[in-house]
C-alpha cells in the first residue's frame, strides 16, 4: 500500500513538472528532480519485462511495487505452508520496501519536492 501510494505521488509530481514547464532560473533543480525520482520511482510507463534482468532501478519503487505483486500471488496460490526461501524472500523485499520508501519520503520532504506534490494537478 505505501509503494502504490509512493507511485502515485510520483505520477502527481511529474504532472507539476509537466504543468510548470521547465524553464526559468529553476529549470536546472527541476530537471534534477526529475531525475531523482526516475531514480527512486523508476522510470515512467510501463514495467518491461527485460527490465528485471537488469540490476538498474533494481530497487525503484515501480519494479518493487511488481516484484510484491507477483510474490504475493505466489505464496497466495501455493498449497503449503512458507519455506524458509520464501521467507527470506519477504525479508528481502521488506529491506528493499524499507530503504526505497526512505529515500522517496526524503525527496518529498525536499524543495522543490515538497512544493511541486503539494501543487499537483488532481488526476
Amino acid at each position: 500500500m505505501q509503494v502504490a501510494r509512493a507511485l502515485g505521488q510520483a505520477a502527481a509530481v511529474r504532472r507539476a513538472i509537466a504543468a510548470r514547464g521547465n524553464t526559468g532560473a529553476a529549470a536546472a533543480d527541476v530537471q534534477a528532480l526529475s531525475k531523482k525520482i526516475d531514480e527512486i520511482a523508476g522510470p515512467p510507463g510501463e514495467l518491461r519485462q527485460e527490465e528485471f534482468w537488469t540490476e538498474e532501478g533494481a530497487e525503484s519503487l515501480r519494479r518493487l511495487s511488481t516484484s510484491l505483486v507477483r510474490f504475493a500471488m505466489s505464496v497466495e496460490s501455493a498449497d503449503a505452508a512458507p519455506t524458509t526461501d520464501v521467507q527470506a524472500g519477504f525479508r528481502q523485499r521488506q529491506e528493499s520496501t524499507r530503504r526505497t520508501l526512505a529515500a522517496w519520503n526524503a525527496l518529498v520532504e525536499s524543495e522543490p519536492g515538497k512544493g511541486l506534490l503539494e501543487s499537483a494537478p488532481p488526476r
